[in-house]
């Protein structure tokens, strides 16, 4: 199921819920079996004409149920582009190593005076970076996987 699939049967579920009515007891009312009602509400391109008989059942208007597959869309819409920009900082991190530490391996590489005191510090922010960078390469497929 699509992530705005999933938005929006949430949503429905929540409207469902306020009313205090089942996608059992919708389904029975609209003359479908349960799964059929499920594939309905998740369905991102639902028929006005089954949204009408929809919000009449649930005493709605139609413009409100419109409004909750809009919102279910924009909803989607918002995490895809997030979930985006967290992908470009990443692969910029990646790309580029903070410019602090690429001037202090220079610096330490260009002297002669090479030791533990400034090695260390060094390794121990790029080992920094390196976690950092793994846990977010795991969201990025905990994201993909999920959705």
């Amino acid at each position: 199921m699509s992530e705005v699939s999933t938005i929006q049967l949430t949503n429905f579920g929540k409207l469902l819920l306020e009313k205090g009515i089942t996608k059992r007891q919708l389904a029975k009312h609209l003359g479908m079996h349960e799964n059929g009602m499920i594939r309905v509400l998740s369905n991102p391109d639902i028929k006005r004409s089954r949204l009408l008989q929809i919000a009449e059942c649930l005493n709605e208007t139609l413009a409100t149920l419109e409004a909750l597959v809009y919102h279910s869309k924009l909803q989607s819409q918002q995490i895809q582009d997030a979930a985006a920009e967290e992908r470009t900082a990443i692969v910029e991190a990646v790309a580029e190593p903070p410019a602090v530490i690429a001037e202090q391996v220079s610096d330490a590489s260009e002297s002669d005076a090479v030791n533990s005191d400034t090695i260390l510090p060094l390794l121990a922010e790029i080992l920094n970076l390196q976690k950092q960078i793994e846990a977010l390469l795991k969201q990025i497929v905990v994201q993909i996987i999920s959705g």
